[in-house]
C-alpha cells in the first residue's frame, strides 16, 4: 500500500515494530538492544539515521524500546520527505521552544513545511502529520498491560485511579471511578473494561496537551475536561476481521468550564486493547490510519 498524502488532510501512519524487525530468539523475555542491533536489517535502518538519532536509539537497554525509537525516527523522516519534498538526509528533526519535535528546513528550496506528532506504546508507533506549520497536532496511543490489571486487582480500581488526581478534574475522576462495565463480565474482564475507559481519558488528555505543545506540565491540565465519553469498540467486539475497530468523536471538551469547539479530536480502537487519539487545533480531515511496511517507511 502506498503512503498516501493529501494537501488538506492529516495522514495517520502506524508501524508495528515486531513486524518490522521480528524477534529472532526466544531465549530472553526482554531481549537486549546490544544483541538486536547487529542484525543486518536493523543496521540498514540505523544507517538511514543521523549520528544523534542512532545514538538515541542505541541508548535504550531493551530491544522493545529501541525498536519503537527507531521506528519513530524513520516515520518522521518519511513524512518530512514526502510532504516537504526534501531529500532523506535533509529531513532532520529539531525541537521547538516547548521541546516538541519539529522540522526546520535548511534551505527554502521547496518552501513547504509540516506539522507532525508521534506516539508509541506496546510495540506500535503512530504518527500524525499534515502540510503546513500553522496546524497544531497531537497524537497518543495506549493499551492496557497485564501489569496494570494485576496492580488494580491488588490495590482496587479507585485507589489506583486516585494516583492520577493531578491529571484529571473531579468530574473526570468521578466518571472514571464510577464507570460501569458491561453486564456479565468476570472479575478480570471487569478490570479490563475499567482500564480501557481510564485509557480513553488518559489518551484524550495526552493528545490535547501534545497538540498545544505544553504536555502534562500544562498549568490548566485539571481544567481540561472530556465529558460524555464512551470507549470505542474493538474489532472483536464488533464481530469483524480487521485491524481497526470503532472510531468516535461525539464527546464534549471543556476548558475552564467553557465548551471547546475549535479542536477536532478522534478516538480510534485498534486490534485488541489499543486506543489512538488524534487532535488538531482546527477543522481538518483525518485520513484513515494505515499500517506501513518497512519498505514504505524507509524506501531505498
Amino acid at each position: 500500500m502506498a503512503c498516501v498524502t493529501n494537501n488538506r488532510a492529516v495522514i495517520r501512519w502506524v508501524a508495528d515494530v515486531d513486524q518490522l524487525w521480528p524477534q529472532t530468539s526466544s531465549s530472553a523475555t526482554r531481549p537486549l538492544t546490544v544483541h538486536w542491533a547487529p542484525n543486518e536489517a536493523v543496521q540498514a535502518a540505523l544507517d538511514r539515521l543521523s549520528q544523534d538519532e542512532k545514538a538515541k536509539v542505541l541508548r535504550f537497554h531493551f530491544t522493545s524500546d529501541a525498536k519503537m525509537s527507531l521506528a519513530s525516527c524513520l516515520l518522521k523522516r518519511r513524512a518530512i520527505t514526502q510532504i516537504c519534498e526534501v531529500s532523506w538526509h535533509e529531513a532532520n528533526v529539531t525541537l521547538d521552544s516547548n521541546k516538541k519535535p519539529c522540522f526546520v528546513p535548511e534551505r527554502e528550496a521547496t518552501g513547504k513545511t509540516i506539522a507532525f506528532n508521534v506516539s508509541h506504546h506496546g510495540g506500535l508507533v503512530a504518527l500524525a502529520a499534515c502540510p503546513g506549520s500553522a496546524t497544531k497536532l497531537g497524537i497518543d496511543i495506549v493499551s492496557m498491560s497485564r501489569a496494570d490489571i494485576a496492580t488494580v486487582a491488588r490495590q482496587g480500581f479507585e485507589t489506583w485511579v486516585r494516583t492520577y488526581e493531578a491529571v484529571f478534574s473531579d468530574r473526570e475522576l468521578s466518571d472514571i471511578v464510577n464507570f460501569v462495565p458491561p453486564e456479565g463480565c468476570d472479575p478480570q474482564a471487569d478490570i479490563a473494561a475499567k482500564l480501557r475507559h481510564f485509557n480513553l481519558h488518559w489518551a484524550m488528555k495526552e493528545a490535547y496537551v501534545k497538540m498545544t505543545g505544553e504536555g502534562l506540565a500544562a498549568p490548566w491540565l485539571k481544567d481540561l475536561e472530556f465529558l460524555n465519553t464512551r470507549t470505542p469498540r474493538h474489532a472483536n467486539e464488533l464481530s469483524i476481521e480487521s485491524e481497526y475497530g470503532e472510531a468516535i468523536c461525539d464527546f464534549e471538551i471543556y476548558l475552564y468550564s467553557e465548551r471547546v469547539r475549535d479542536v477536532k479530536l478522534e478516538v480510534q480502537a485498534f486490534r485488541h486493547g489499543f486506543l489512538a487519539v488524534a487532535a488538531s487545533d482546527r477543522s481538518i480531515d483525518f485520513l484513515p490510519y494505515t499500517f506501513l511496511s518497512l519498505e514504505e517507511i524507509s524506501p531505498t
